[in-house]
């Protein structure tokens, strides 16, 4: 079964055609304080909202699997980048150092790395299964210890 249009799957595309506006009115700005970290924040938002809106525009669970590993992988930068332009929106960006901005994105990378490699290992989700609504059929995932451990970290 290929992919197909949906009402959820819209709604997907237009959030991130949304952000992606923001994020080209933001660097059209990129002289102006914090224009680069609102364009890295709605480039994340944009990239999270396409994937999920692919992935809900599949009709089996191997397909739709392919999509939730990229969607829960990008998820995990979300908050990252969230707090970095915290820092610097409350011109605490002075602490952001290399090294601090470093540790705070290895995490995120980690989390993807697992996600994308989850069929070999498990530690993100043990199982999952295609559950139908009435407008899309959606991923139901049993998480396992990764996931529990990302949520902690969060």
């Amino acid at each position: 079964m290929g992919w197909s249009l949906s009402v959820v799957s819209i709604l997907g595309i237009v959030a991130a055609l949304i952000s992606g506006l923001l994020a080209l009115y933001s660097l059209r700005h990129r002289g102006k304080r914090m224009a680069l970290q609102f364009t890295i924040q709605e480039l994340t938002l944009v990239a999270w909202s396409i994937t999920y809106a692919i992935q809900l525009g599949y009709g089996t669970l191997a397909e739709q699997l392919l999509w939730q590993q990229l969607t829960l992988g990008i998820a995990g930068f979300i908050l990252t980048v969230f707090i970095l332009f915290t820092f610097a929106y409350t011109s605490h960006d002075a602490w952001l150092s290399r090294e601090r901005v470093g540790l705070f994105v290895i995490e995120p990378f980690a989390w993807f790395l697992l996600c994308i490699s989850n069929p070999l290992h498990g530690l993100i989700w043990t199982d999952a299964e295609l559950v139908g609504t009435f407008l899309v059929s959606v991923t139901a995932l049993e998480f396992g210890i990764g996931y529990t451990l990302h949520i902690v970290y969060a």
